[in-house]
């Protein structure tokens, strides 16, 4: 068995954003040629098949429970879908002190 490298978070954050953009793209055509509500998008097969494999992987790579992991997608995928149609995804400000160094 080969032993992979951990991903870093900010490699799982990229991949899981991409993954959701994914899923948030195809939210956006259904709903526009269907009207469907959201809870009709998260019964759709080819939306839970993806959130399945999204799951799995993130179960996988952060050897996280199945259960935590899938909530984690669903909720993210909930924050994005519930939005206003917005092709904006926002992104979180990195705050960093500057260090002073103090002579004693």
């Amino acid at each position: 068995m080969q032993h992979q490298q951990p991903l870093s978070n900010s490699m799982l954050n990229d991949y899981l954003e991409q993954k959701v953009v994914e899923l948030y793209k195809q939210y956006i055509m259904d709903s526009m040629v269907n009207c469907v509500s959201l809870n009709q998008i998260l019964a759709s097969e080819l939306i839970m098949t993806n959130v399945d494999q999204i799951t799995q992987q993130i179960s996988r790579e952060r050897n996280m429970e199945t259960t935590k992991a899938k909530d984690m997608v669903i909720n993210c995928l909930l924050r994005v879908a519930s939005g206003k149609l917005s092709t904006e995804m926002s992104t979180p400000s990195l705050h960093i002190s500057q260090y002073s160094n103090i002579n004693a």
